[in-house]
């Protein structure tokens, strides 16, 4: 799988944490081309945007989607 995370916040800033700074995007073939999509859009691997189970690996691997389409995303971050 080839993936691209991007921290929109840059490195030095905390907290450089998936699904609050840190979001992941997903190139997957189509028409014999690579296409760049939201991790947890349709077709992605991870669908699920967890932000709150601490105790969940998949914390934030599944938010750029959400992050694009809830415009009170980042009210909803603890």
């Amino acid at each position: 799988m080839n993936t691209i995370g991007v921290d929109i916040n840059g490195k030095q800033r905390l907290p450089n944490a998936l699904g609050h700074d840190v979001f992941l995007f997903q190139m997957v073939p189509e028409n014999n081309n690579l296409k760049l999509i939201q991790m947890g859009s349709e077709g992605s691997l991870y669908l699920s945007c967890n932000i709150t189970g601490r105790s969940d690996p998949y914390n934030g691997l599944g938010c750029a989607y959400k992050v694009l389409t809830d415009a009170n995303y980042f009210k909803k971050l603890r």
